[in-house]
């Protein structure tokens, strides 16, 4: 439910399938999955998908996988496991699962395999370079689905809007998924008997994982009891589905973007209030005058009640549920905009550049 309220609206199992339970409330709550093979060599790259003797124990994976968790609608893609090369090993289980499912998608990220292997480019934490090179090589137009970027290190996710304007802008760059969801912590007690969040090394152990282990645990979107980071709320705008963006905001003219995939109009209210100086000087709600399920609809909001515009106007802009869904009772908010129509005036004196006054 805190995964589609964040407007999350798809998750990767890595590495390996979850518990059935998980698919069953995905399926529920409308989650697209990515499920992924119980596969990573990390630490010996591509020397078992390489070796004809691991073939099958590889194939067994994949095969098994599909077997139980074929008839979840929520699952949209088949990843073929995580970090272990590339070679004719996953070659296999690609071509295994297109045979027999041909209804999904089939991915796969290390060593850049190409569409033998996976129907998607998903390659992790590209440069932004590397990003603007893959949406235009015309020599490869699978989408692009980045299998993880976005890190949830320490304090992260500022500018993370950017991502949504590519894939706005570019139809071939379809998002990706955030590493990762949850601190993987455990409760400890510091000297003062205060609880907090510890990982390796909070419990006086003789031996931790020589990789900072604050990169492997506590780098999730949420904390361990399930406690938003300031950088959830960060992500859930950058994400959102229903964008509003400004056409002339003198006049108050705006356009609303539906990227949601059934969520119909009138299933959303839209309000808006008006700010001068920081005081609330109008509210009221925005008619779309349209029910159906269509992606792009203009709106006005009058600015009249703003009588001097040489003062300090902003307009903000919310988007909320009309309607219950099993995730989030009628009035959530989805989104928060806010428009500078006046910024503020600098307070800075202004220098004089004549001579006298600079003596």
């Amino acid at each position: 439910k805190l995964m589609k309220r964040l407007n999350f609206n798809a998750v990767r199992t890595s590495h390996y399938p979850d518990d059935p339970l998980w698919y069953d409330l995905c399926d529920e709550y409308g989650l697209m999955v990515v499920c992924e093979t119980n596969i990573e060599t990390h630490g010996i790259g591509g020397n078992l998908t390489n070796n004809p003797e691991w073939a099958e124990a590889m194939l067994e994976r994949a095969r098994r996988m599909v077997l139980i968790h074929k008839n979840h609608p929520s699952i949209v893609s088949w990843s073929l496991g995580n970090e272990s090369g590339y070679g004719p090993g996953h070659a296999a289980m690609a071509n295994w699962i297109r045979e027999y499912d041909s209804t999904r998608l089939v991915q796969y990220e290390n060593n850049d395999p190409g569409p033998i292997a996976s129907d998607i480019k998903c390659t992790m934490y590209p440069p932004m370079e590397l990003l603007e090179y893959m949406i235009a090589d015309n020599n490869d137009r699978r989408p692009i689905v980045l299998i993880e970027y976005a890190y949830q290190i320490a304090n992260s996710s500022g500018h993370f809007e950017l991502f949504n304007y590519l894939a706005e802008k570019y139809e071939v760059f379809q998002g990706g998924f955030i590493w990762d969801w949850q601190d993987k912590c455990l409760p400890a007690v510091n000297e003062k008997g205060e609880t907090f969040f510890g990982f390796g090394g909070d419990w006086d152990e003789d031996i931790t994982d020589w990789v900072c282990p604050h990169y492997m645990c506590a780098n999730g979107v949420v904390m361990s009891d399930l406690t938003p980071k300031p950088s959830a709320i960060e992500l859930k705008q950058g994400q959102t589905p229903i964008i509003i963006e400004a056409m002339d905001k003198e006049k108050g003219k705006f356009i609303v973007k539906n990227r949601t995939h059934d969520m119909g109009f009138n299933e959303l209210s839209f309000d808006y209030e008006i700010l001068v100086y920081g005081k609330s000087i109008e509210k009221g709600n925005i008619d779309l005058a349209t029910d159906q399920r269509i992606d792009d609809v203009t709106f006005a909001i009058d600015l009249s009640s703003v009588e001097d515009r040489t003062n300090e106007v902003y307009v903000n802009i919310r988007v909320k549920t009309a309607v219950d869904y099993p995730w989030a009772e009628k009035g959530h908010k989805i989104a928060l905009y806010q428009f500078e129509i006046k910024g503020p005036v600098s307070s800075a004196p202004k220098l004089s550049t004549s001579g006298q006054d600079l003596n």
